[in-house]
């Protein structure tokens, strides 16, 4: 399902001066999607943060990841004076099957369905399932905006002294998954560290434990850039994996992953 033609759509994305290679590539794909699309499009650096609060960035310690997770939302309204929907995507989601791409919106928001691969006992992967913020979606007056941001307002003025990085984000959304009912874009994976790095080497049973577990094709994908470089997490993220990763995507449409 494509947006209405008569809808007018803008796509929201920020990142930091000088992005590494494979962000400015993941931004290239989507910024290409979205004029193909007949989307606008708008990017910003750290202005993306003059929105917030001074309380807010100070409770949080200049986290800037719950610095994002706020700021994406006030821009998102801001835009909805003027749009008509209302699209955030993360820098380091890849659009790697243009073509197929598109904002499945089933109501007045949408958000993403998240399943994380990891490693269990014996050679097997374990899937867990959630909602991500890679990508969200809002058309005007939508019923979700406003209360997320209040709840995201709410929930550092409460707990600040012990959120974690993703409170705003995947944890938060987890908590809404009841009521959110339809609203799930199906079509935005992300990738686990273990799911990129068989995706990198072509082959692996990661890929086909995210397949089965997914279930649904995808066709961009928040490629978890975030991780790069940390020990934990089946070994971490190489920038060399990620870069891999992202080649096989864009050459293979996706394939590598959907199995068709």
């Amino acid at each position: 399902m494509t947006t209405p033609d008569a809808e007018r759509t803008i796509i929201l994305q920020s990142h930091r001066a000088d992005p590494p290679p494979p962000i400015t590539t993941c931004i290239d794909t989507v910024r290409a999607w979205a004029s193909d699309a007949g989307h606008d499009y708008a990017f910003e650096r750290d202005e993306l943060f003059n929105r917030l609060p001074s309380w807010f960035v100070e409770a949080v310690a200049d986290n800037r990841l719950m610095m994002s997770d706020l700021a994406r939302l006030l821009w998102l309204r801001e835009q909805l004076d003027r749009y008509d929907l209302a699209v955030w995507i993360d820098a380091d989601v890849l659009v790697f099957a243009p073509e197929r791409f598109a904002i499945h919106c089933g109501g007045s928001y949408g958000v993403c369905r998240e399943t994380w691969i990891r490693r269990g006992g014996r050679g097997q992967f374990l899937a867990t399932h959630g909602l991500h913020n890679a990508l969200l979606a809002f058309r005007r007056n939508n019923p979700l905006l406003d209360f997320y941001i209040y709840a995201c307002g709410a929930l550092v003025h409460n707990r600040a002294s012990n959120l974690v990085d993703h409170a705003l984000g995947p944890d938060l959304l987890g908590r809404f998954a009841d009521v959110l009912g339809a609203n799930i874009i199906p079509n935005v994976g992300l990738f686990s560290p273990v799911v990129t790095a068989a995706v990198a080497a072509g082959k692996g049973r990661a890929v086909a434990a995210y397949r089965a577990a997914h279930g649904e094709p995808v066709y961009a994908a928040n490629m978890c850039a975030s991780f790069l470089g940390r020990p934990a997490n089946d070994g971490g993220l190489t920038p060399r994996t990620l870069e891999r990763a992202i080649t096989k995507l864009l050459k293979t449409g996706g394939a590598i992953v959907n199995g068709y």
